[in-house]
């Protein structure tokens, strides 16, 4: 991910672990808020963006289907 270079300052994207990557969604998330809440006193409805985030190398390239689908359900859960 991008966020493992242009903000962590690391050589690659693979050193980025789930729990940062939880982490800046978060932040995203609470920024969508911000701006729907911002947005709801203006006549227009506001218009919901799609938070995507990636899954960080290492985290779903398992031979265990069940550690890959735990590290899916951890990132949609505590992503936002």
């Amino acid at each position: 991910d991008s966020a493992a270079m242009v903000e962590l300052g690391f050589d690659t994207t693979q050193p980025m672990t789930l729990e940062q990557m939880i982490h800046h969604c978060q932040a995203v998330h609470r920024g969508v808020i911000a701006s729907i809440n911002a947005t709801k006193s203006k006549m227009e409805k506001p218009k919901v963006p799609l938070l995507v985030g990636d899954m960080p190398f290492g985290t779903y390239e398992y031979k265990d289907l069940d550690i890959a689908l735990k590290n899916a359900y951890k990132m949609v859960k505590e992503g936002g």
